[in-house]
């Protein structure tokens, strides 16, 4: 069958869910690797991760965006609960499934998200 991992349903709320994240100033998508309209990137990294610490800390977490996503500034160390996505999505890809795509509108001010 084909097509299987569309019926996947990935929850990027919970899976951020109090982990302490790392998230620098974004960067652009170099031309030949925009796909979709997605031409701004976060490469970050958990630092910590409540629900399996030892499997997920210091792994690497990209976000893609569309628009340039604004970060307050001097704060690239995000605790749970300090920032949301905006209409995120997840699709865990690869073959053994441990490939992570993020894709976002942007952040949200957090007096948006409640």
């Amino acid at each position: 069958m084909k097509q299987l991992g569309n019926w996947l349903d990935f929850n990027v709320k919970q899976f951020l869910e109090g982990k302490v994240v790392l998230l620098p100033a974004p960067e652009d998508i170099p031309e030949n690797y925009v796909k979709d309209g997605y031409r701004y990137r976060i490469k970050g990294f958990i630092l910590h991760d409540p629900n399996n610490d030892e499997l997920n800390s210091n792994e690497p977490l990209t976000i893609k965006f569309k628009n340039k996503p604004v970060i307050p500034k001097n704060q690239v160390q995000f605790k749970a609960g300090q920032f949301e996505l905006a209409n995120p999505t997840g699709v865990v890809y690869g073959d053994y499934r441990n490939q992570l795509s993020l894709k976002a509108d942007g952040f949200l001010n957090k007096s948006e998200s409640k």
